[in-house]
């Protein structure tokens, strides 16, 4: 009797990619995945023998990245940059991670090789900051999300935007911090230190609205970094086909606070207050968070020069 035949790496990405659609993915996010298994398929060719998830292994990962070092075309070039095969070693993980939670229901062989330290590949490209401007972030926050998840992220992003709050602080803030408008909480980074220096924040209009629709205790936000960049990928995905003029990059959990420095640096803030603010102990330090539109450098070497 004929075993039956196994399933290809890429007709599982084809499963994946129509369980996203079923699910109303966004069109961008959806791309992502198509131009990772696009990759796949190069790769396939270029071996000339399909990937089967239980092939799916540390040596596996030698191979591919090899390929994507090396062989695949990238316009007129081969090969692809660091930055570029991490963000396709995430991509793959993503999907890889959905199949092995289903292992027992649908029988699928495969290790668990790719939640490796050493299975990943590619470096992120060094982060700049990536800061909002100020029309992006008041369209962002008026836009009303139709899917509740999206919609719960943006009003996560936004606090972080308007409170410089790190990622990992953003679900802790409870009724007790705040007096007088003013919030004062010792970021988790820095909890572990002799004498912990709190980030003093005045609440604005805009934290100070999301807050109260939270009774000020923001535990619910709770969410893992991981989807919680991921679905800030589609956040902004439909930020970029709903408003095309405003030019939306790509953003993650970082950017929340690119975004809140940046623009207190545009509206004259001194730094003494922001690193209050942000409970960031120098300048040095709290410079890689900042930057600033060139709308605002010429605006101000007019202002210095206009006598």
């Amino acid at each position: 009797m004929n075993s039956p035949r196994v399933k290809g790496l890429i007709e599982y990405f084809n499963e994946y990619i129509k369980f996203r659609k079923d699910r109303k993915t966004v069109r961008g996010t959806l791309k992502e995945f198509i131009t990772m298994k696009n990759r796949l398929m190069k790769f396939d060719e270029h071996r000339k023998k399909p990937t089967l998830l239980h092939d799916i292994n540390i040596t596996w990962s030698d191979q591919f990245e090899t390929f994507l070092l090396n062989e695949i075309k990238n316009g007129e070039k081969k090969g692809y940059g660091l930055g570029t095969i991490e963000k396709t070693y995430t991509v793959l993980i993503t999907v890889l991670y959905h199949f092995y939670e289903r292992i027992s229901q649908s029988k699928i062989i495969m290790t668990d090789d790719f939640q490796k330290k050493g299975f990943k590949r590619g470096k992120k490209s060094k982060n700049e900051a990536n800061p909002l401007n100020k029309e992006q972030f008041q369209t962002l926050y008026c836009h009303k999300f139709e899917e509740e998840h999206l919609e719960l992220t943006k009003k996560r992003f936004c606090l972080q935007c308007t409170t410089g709050l790190r990622f990992g602080d953003i679900d802790r803030i409870l009724p007790k911090m705040i007096k007088n408008d003013v919030l004062i909480i010792i970021p988790h980074k820095t909890m572990h230190l002799e004498d912990p220096k709190p980030a003093i924040i005045p609440l604005n209009k805009y934290s100070k609205e999301i807050l109260d629709e939270f009774n000020n205790n923001t535990s619910s936000l709770h969410i893992r970094n991981q989807p919680y960049n991921r679905n800030l990928i589609d956040v902004f995905n439909v930020m970029r086909e709903k408003y095309p003029d405003l030019d939306f990059g790509g953003y993650s959990s970082h950017d929340g606070r690119d975004t809140f420095i940046s623009m207190a640096v545009e509206r004259g803030v001194d730094f003494k207050t922001i690193l209050e603010w942000t409970a960031q102990s120098s300048y040095s330090i709290m410079d890689r968070y900042i930057k600033t539109t060139e709308e605002h450098k010429i605006r101000k070497m007019e202002e210095t020069w206009n006598f």
